[in-house]
């Protein structure tokens, strides 16, 4: 007699169990540095099991980034593809961004916000300032 029968709670939660482990093992590696948080969405790309996982949590497990310059990012790219929605959602996922819906855009807009060119740091002063006045 089998132990867990297809279609049975204990065949569906062993699923979830190693949905879980899966989860983990990657978040695990990006915390160690072993592997960036992008692979893990290149992961999800292909694993549906990985994609009900907040992106921000996926982010924030880069020793580099805490949680929030990670929320920031976030905010920045849903900023970017809908700029007349004056709010984020609480909870974006790995899905939302892996989606094929979104045919790569909102994967590029979250790299965009990673690394965006505008928020580089200027002079102290900087706008209402050219620098130092020299006499």
């Amino acid at each position: 007699m089998a132990l867990a029968q297809p279609g049975s709670n204990a065949h569906l939660m062993a699923g979830k169990a190693e949905a879980e482990r899966k989860r983990t093992a990657l978040r695990m590696d990006i915390m160690e540095g072993i592997t960036p948080w992008t692979d893990y969405l290149r992961a999800a790309a292909e694993d549906p099991q990985l994609r009900n996982q907040s992106l921000v949590q996926i982010i924030s497990c880069d020793p580099h980034i805490g949680y929030d310059k990670a929320r920031s990012i976030v905010n920045d790219a849903f900023k970017t593809l809908y700029p007349n929605i004056r709010q984020t959602p609480k909870r974006i996922t790995v899905g939302w961004v892996v989606s094929q819906w979104a045919s790569g855009r909102r994967f590029e807009a979250l790299l965009d916000a990673v690394h965006d060119t505008r928020k580089v740091a200027f002079h102290d002063g900087f706008p209402f300032t050219y620098g130092k006045a020299y006499n």
